[in-house]
């Protein structure tokens, strides 16, 4: 129901970030089998599974982008997008979406440079 208010586009772009957010999230437990504090009590096989389902639901979300009808006939007239305030609205929240994981992702990287450069010093 919540769909049929919104533009399509709006839709389609929202779904499409939100899709390659849970893709990349996915993909980024799986492969390093690390997660949130809460996974810590989980084995590493326990926690690369939830990352291939976070991959499988974003593939899911990523058809469903295209595939919902978000729109109703005649609701929003013009380009579909809703008009200025839901393409910045729109912006906002795919920069929201998009903070989370890439300060996890710095945090990561800086975290295995640091051990890297401390395993050299103790060589």
């Amino acid at each position: 129901m919540v769909l049929a208010f919104m533009a399509q586009h709006v839709w389609e772009a929202g779904a499409s970030v939100l899709a390659l957010l849970l893709i990349g999230q996915g993909l980024f437990t799986a492969i390093t089998g690390s997660g949130p504090a809460q996974m810590r009590g989980m084995s590493e096989r326990a926690i690369r599974t939830i990352g291939g389902l976070a991959v499988f639901i974003g593939v899911g979300v990523g058809i469903a982008a295209f595939a919902v009808d978000a729109e109703q006939p005649g609701v929003h007239g013009g380009d579909g997008w809703g008009g200025t305030g839901g393409i910045i609205v729109l912006c906002v929240w795919v920069v929201l979406m998009c903070a989370g994981p890439l300060s996890k992702l710095v945090r990561s990287v800086s975290r295995d440079r640091s051990k890297s450069h401390e395993s050299h010093r103790n060589q």
